[in-house]
């Protein structure tokens, strides 16, 4: 197995008002953790 280096986050769900998955936000929110350099998530 191979070794993770370098800042893995807890990321968050992003959800509406109502509960529901607001999945329009994922591509923008993908762009923002790889700017940042975070190499993985869980």
């Amino acid at each position: 197995m191979k070794r993770i280096e370098g800042l893995v986050t807890a990321t968050h769900t992003p959800m509406n008002e109502k509960g529901e998955l607001k999945l329009e936000v994922i591509d923008e929110y993908y762009t923002f953790l790889k700017r940042n350099n975070i190499k993985g998530i869980f």
